[in-house]
């Protein structure tokens, strides 16, 4: 029996969602609903008006394909417009924002939907675009520049969701014009490296560890041999869900600042972890080439509200397992669980060593257990050192600030989020947003001097 092939077409592919739509759910979920509903209604009706058609909504996101890309985009510019009247309509708690992405390109028919790189593609543009802004590929851009009055700015090629893309803002308002470096830029270390001297001048150090993405790590990997040595294999998430990476992430990370404070210990550092990972080095090589003694591996599941963690501690030099545990617990108890896997290790490692934990250092004084979990989320988004990442790290910063508003410590989540801004290109005023990073840590070297430095990796 033969196969039937894929239906395929080209179409203009327009994709849309809210703005910090998550955060709106978590504060008021029945006024976000009908704020939704509302701002539905408008959106449909347009699509209809300019002759698209809807093939799927999922949550707040709206995904329609279009004929004429003309017409696609005017629909967009109308949707925005209408948008914004309505926002300064309403009260605060009422208005809402989109982002929208349109794209040109190949997409596979399944029925009512259509699937494929045309769709993703227009997906990953909504990502890029602004709140309140529209953002096309580049060949709708040729086909809309000389049809229409609008003006457009040029971003050139961005990386979303390891996916690179020429892309083009739709200026509806030509003071929201922003300046986005293109990856290929050489002023991007140049940005880079006026942030380290500012935070080297204040004496602080980074928040993450942030790693040039052309930086090559060494075969020789070098151990203080008057301590024990401790690799912490970066924790697989099987959980069949990217989102819950955080976890994963955060937890091996916060487990590995920890440890480092034992004068006993040396622990190996997070890029050295993620290279012997790439290059699938055995365990005899891990002992024999690089004298490592000890190595902790683990897995994180989520399901709903519960989380389990299983960990593996092995001694190389004895090639054995000295200790395995799961832990199962929820959001709320994560300090106590941080606590028990690093006392575990250090029992096992060094018996009879004084136990550390959690509350011993940063974390658990000074942020509730959500916004510690925020902050993990948002460590993730940091690293990704993208703009998706960017718009990431700011919706969770915010959403700490409403948990905890006078927390002076989240000065210096802000402080770095200036800094990435400079990093990815995003800043319409360098000296100002490096100013502003200053004012911010200052704050907290204020209050505390010890904490910058211990919130390297975000303890």
């Amino acid at each position: 029996m033969s196969e039937s092939k894929s239906e395929r077409k080209v179409a203009v592919i327009f994709a849309t969602d809210v703005v910090g739509y998550s955060t709106m759910m978590e504060k008021n979920e029945d006024q976000t609903l009908k704020n939704l509903k509302s701002c539905r209604n408008i959106i449909e009706g347009l699509i209809k008006e300019y002759h698209g058609r809807i093939f799927n909504t999922a949550g707040d996101s709206v995904l329609a394909e279009f004929q004429s890309a003309v017409e696609a985009v005017i629909c967009a510019s109308e949707f925005q417009k209408t948008i914004k009247e309505r926002n300064n309509s309403v009260g605060e708690e009422e208005q809402m924002q989109f982002r929208v992405g349109i794209n040109f390109g190949d997409v596979v028919i399944e029925g009512e939907n259509l699937y494929g790189e045309g769709v993703n593609v227009a997906a990953r543009l909504e990502a890029l675009a602004q709140p309140g802004g529209i953002c096309l590929s580049r060949n709708v851009h040729e086909i809309v520049n000389k049809k229409t009055d609008f003006e457009f700015h040029d971003l050139g090629e961005q990386k979303v969701k390891n996916t690179v893309l020429h892309a083009i803002d739709v200026l509806i308002d030509p003071s929201h014009k922003r300046i986005i470096q293109p990856k290929s830029s050489s002023r991007m270390p140049f940005y880079a490296g006026i942030i380290t001297v500012l935070l080297i001048g204040l004496g602080s150090i980074f928040y993450f560890n942030i790693k040039s993405q052309n930086s090559e790590i060494k075969e020789e990997i070098i151990l203080d041999s008057e301590k024990l040595s401790l690799l912490i294999v970066p924790f697989e998430n099987q959980s069949g869900n990217n989102d819950n990476h955080y976890i994963s992430s955060g937890i091996s990370s916060h487990i590995a600042t920890t440890l480092s404070k034992i004068d006993k210990l040396f622990v190996l550092d997070k890029s050295t972890a993620e290279f012997l990972r790439t290059k699938n080095v055995t365990n005899t090589q891990l002992k024999e080439k690089y004298g490592i003694q000890f190595m902790l591996e683990g897995t994180i599941q989520v399901v709903e509200t519960k989380t389990r963690i299983n960990v593996l501690l092995t001694d190389l030099k004895k090639n054995e397992v000295i200790w395995s545990e799961i832990f199962d617990y929820r959001d709320q108890d994560i300090f106590e669980v941080q606590d028990s896997l690093s006392n575990s290790i250090l029992e096992n490692i060094i018996p009879g060593v004084l136990s550390l934990t959690v509350g011993d250092t940063h974390s658990k004084r000074k942020f509730l257990p959500e916004v510690h979990i925020n902050r993990l989320k948002g460590r993730v988004a940091f690293d990704s050192f993208t703009v998706e990442g960017y718009y990431e790290y700011e919706r969770l910063l915010n959403l700490n600030r409403e948990l905890e508003p006078n927390n002076i410590y989240l000065d210096m989540d802000e402080a770095w989020f200036y800094m990435l801004r400079i990093w990815l290109g995003l800043s319409e005023n360098i000296e100002t947003d490096a100013n502003e990073a200053h004012r911010l840590t200052l704050n907290v070297v204020k209050k505390d001097p010890e904490y910058a430095s211990a919130s390297n990796l975000a303890a």
